[in-house]
């Protein structure tokens, strides 16, 4: 089962999400979360985007499925 991140007060430049994507910088917010410019640590670095769920959906089914078909 893939893990979803959530978005909380936490997230900065350098944080590592699942041991893979360290977060670079904020891009952008939307109603459901934040997308963040990321580097591929399984890649080499390579420049990626990683979308983070707020919070406040973790316990949504019907968003999270939707944060994951979005993906």
């Amino acid at each position: 089962m893939r893990q979803t991140p959530s978005m909380d007060a936490s997230l900065t430049p350098g944080l590592r999400i699942d041991d893979r994507y360290e977060l670079l910088g904020r891009l952008g917010d939307g109603t459901f979360g934040e997308v963040w410019r990321a580097a591929d640590l399984r890649l080499s670095g390579k420049a990626v985007a990683v979308k983070v769920l707020k919070s406040e959906f973790v316990d949504r089914p019907d968003i999270v499925s939707r944060f994951e078909s979005e993906a």
